[in-house]
């Protein structure tokens, strides 16, 4: 069986879901999908993976949606090459150990990468530089979905044929069969023979040998088809389970699916990023491991070199005390560059900031001491808070709490201090218990409510989602309770940053109250939830004749991926509200989207640019099409 040493790992060998390579030596029959030069094409894309060690203990739960954008270009000797790159990524999910990030997963899938088929098998793949494993996986997983390996000569006719491929985890047999309905084949993965990963202690990307006979995993179900439309892939849907070990002896057990379904066929030009891989890019064959680069070795040891806290402190308080004033900008004037003195100076203050962080993280007691020398409130107080929330520690965020519920200390003292504890990334539960009996404080009740909003979605974001709703039920209890019109706004606020969708009851019927500030409030806190009506909801209220909700709504979409309905009513305010501050924010939100939705965006763009009675509107939408048509 198997050995995988990490949660990461068996996410990148068992969460594998799709077809691959192999290298045929006589000419084939291409039952295969045609890809055309210069044309672009366009799939909805759709992953699901569960890992699973044992029974029940959940390693990875794993569900990705995204537009897959690929423009062909033929190569000489036979082949083509796909540009490939996903847009309106969603990654949802958990992952126990925190070896992946599922936040910075959807970042890290946006990145344009190529794929080479031949006689339709992948044949190689250039993907970036730097990328994490876990998206490189994916995007292996998404290119050998495009494959079909077509029957021999000796099976040209035959209804069911073989054929050696690779995916994600290594190389296996995959069958097809030919489908009673034009253009329709079944699928299915036989057996691993080969594994692409490296297992058993070393990091994943690293060749082994020849994997010993049962060491491969085990594929204990398989199904798939594929569907093609005059010529051209129309669909691909495949679903494994595939078993396998750790390195401990636990079993364990991948539940994979994937799902592709044709949205567009054009010859939209391929965007310049997209026309062949530079040299940012590594090539791999369809058979190379991938191997991430080892980070830099930046760790505490490093960063504390040299430094003592007394040091440290003495450094920062001597650069705060002689801190240069900031220069009078001119007016429409651009921005002074930094001298070589200002330079030499923040390069001081970040090495003694990095290296007090790391201090207080190694010594907790320095911590105490720092708090003693904020509470005299003297030209290092602000620092040395933000050095304490940098460290990241329970103690550190018990002293910051410490500061900023102490009523004898300055106002802007506290403010800084609690300012700083709701940043941190990971709140312990003393800090969220402290800061959910401030919510009536003067000073940082404001704090309180953001900062638990927050924290619930970044404890939700970790996979502590009890822990996250609980919090966020909180906030709905207290909409529930408070009366005056400010302090609703400000609960919603808190509940705007949770993202949680289980307030949306809760807060629907402001949308449509009488008050314009509770309904800019109430579309506020849609902003991160996720759910169908959500859209709808925001779209609604770009509509409101009140300036205060219209502009909230607008705010609210801006960090949404841009569906028809959101594009419909900004489009339609920007060419229709009456006042040319509400249609340059839309025509702002319109030029945000343009790189992704350009066929959706520009005929609005165009018109503004044409026709808007307010001069800068019609620059502004001018500009970005002109950039947009180079």
């Amino acid at each position: 069986m198997v050995r995988i040493d990490s949660p990461l790992l068996a996410f990148a060998c068992l969460g594998a879901l799709a077809l691959g390579p192999a290298c045929a030596k006589k000419p084939v029959p291409d039952l295969g999908p045609r890809w055309d030069d210069g044309t672009h094409y366009a799939f909805q894309a759709t992953v699901d993976s569960k890992t699973e060690m044992g029974k029940g203990n959940v390693l990875i739960d794993f569900h990705m949606t995204g537009k897959m954008d690929l423009y062909a270009r033929k190569l000489e000797g036979g082949g083509v090459r796909l540009g490939a790159r996903l847009q309106d990524v969603r990654v949802e999910g958990t992952s126990s150990g925190g070896d992946t990030n599922l936040a910075s997963l959807s970042r890290e899938l946006e990145q344009p990468w190529f794929v080479t088929l031949r006689n339709g098998r992948l044949e190689e793949l250039h993907i970036k530089r730097g990328s994490a494993a876990a998206a490189v996986g994916i995007e292996r997983t998404l290119s050998a979905a495009l494959q079909f390996a077509s029957p021999d000569a000796k099976a040209a006719n035959a209804a069911e044929w073989t054929g050696v491929e690779h995916d994600a985890t290594g190389r296996y047999q995959a069958s097809y069969r030919a489908l009673p309905e034009p253009g329709r084949f079944s699928k299915r993965k036989l057996r691993y023979e080969t594994l692409l990963f490296g297992v058993s202690g070393l990091r994943p990307g690293v060749r082994l040998e020849k994997p010993a006979a049962g060491e491969v995993p085990a594929i204990t179900a398989s199904s798939g088809d594929v569907e093609m439309a005059d010529g051209a892939l129309r669909s691909v849907r495949v679903d494994d389970e595939v078993a396998g070990q750790l390195a401990a002896g636990a079993p364990l057990s991948s539940k994979s699916s994937l799902a592709l379904t044709r949205l567009a066929l054009d010859r939209t030009a391929a965007p310049a990023e997209l026309a062949g891989p530079s040299g940012d890019f590594l090539a791999l064959q369809a058979a190379d491991p991938y191997a991430p680069p080892a980070p830099r070795l930046e760790n505490d040891a490093a960063k504390m070199a040299g430094w003592t806290f007394e040091k440290a402190v003495a450094e920062i308080e001597q650069l705060e005390a002689n801190r240069p004033a900031i220069p009078t900008a001119t007016p429409g004037g651009a921005p002074e560059a930094q001298s070589a003195e200002q330079s030499a100076r923040a390069q001081k203050m970040g090495n003694a900031f990095m290296a007090l962080s790391a201090i207080f993280r190694k010594d907790p007691a320095t911590i105490r001491r720092a708090g003693a020398i904020i509470r005299k409130d003297g030209v290092v107080a602000s620092a040395l808070v933000d050095a304490i929330s940098s460290a990241g520690t329970p103690f550190g965020q018990a002293t910051l709490l410490e500061l900023a519920t102490d009523a004898k200390l300055p106002l802007r003292l506290r403010e800084a201090a609690a300012g700083s504890l709701i940043r941190s990334d990971r709140p312990s539960p003393e800090t969220v218990a402290g800061l959910g009996k401030r919510f009536d404080d003067p000073v940082i009740g404001v704090h309180a409510i953001y900062g638990l909003g927050t924290f619930a979605r970044k404890l939700r974001n970790a996979g502590q989602a009890q822990l996250a709703n609980e919090i966020s039920q909180v906030l709905v209890q207290r909409l529930a309770g408070v009366r005056e019109q400010a302090d609703k706004v400000r609960v919603m606020r808190g509940i705007a940053n949770s993202a949680w969708v289980g307030a949306l009851p809760a807060v629907r019927p402001y949308l449509d109250n009488r008050d314009p500030y509770l309904r800019a409030g109430a579309v506020e806190a849609l902003r991160l939830m996720d759910a169908p009506e959500i859209d709808g909801l925001i779209a609604q209220r770009m509509a409101d004749k009140e300036l205060v909700p219209r502009n909230a709504a607008l705010d609210a979409a801006i960090p949404r991926p841009p569906s028809p309905v959101l594009i419909a009513a900004v489009g339609e305010l920007a060419s229709k509200a009456s006042d040319s501050q509400g249609r340059m924010q839309a025509v702002r939100l319109l030029v945000r989207w343009l790189p992704a939705q350009g066929a959706a965006v520009r005929p609005t763009l165009e018109q503004i640019a044409a026709s808007d009675k307010e001069p800068k509107v019609r620059e502004a939408a001018r500009r970005a099409v002109d950039q947009r048509t180079l």
